[in-house]
């Protein structure tokens, strides 16, 4: 049987949160270094931390912006 579980994620250099429940126990948890395509945007997670206190699983997914061009000298 699946899990719910909410997913929060966190945007770089943005000080809000975004929450995204899952109360079907579909989506995977995440893992580090893994790309997820949000807010029409590439983002690279960079941290995974469970939330406890809550009844159903919370996960903060940590997310720097990759979509973007580097320059490379």
């Amino acid at each position: 049987m699946p899990n719910p579980k909410t997913f929060i994620y966190q945007y770089e250099s943005a000080p809000e949160s975004e929450n995204a429940p899952d109360l079907e126990g579909k989506v995977d948890i995440p893992r580090v270094g893994d790309l997820i395509y949000r807010r029409e945007k590439i983002w690279k997670v960079t941290g995974i931390f469970p939330e406890y206190g809550s009844g159903i699983s919370s996960y903060r997914v940590l997310l720097t912006d990759v979509s973007k061009a580097e320059l490379v000298n």
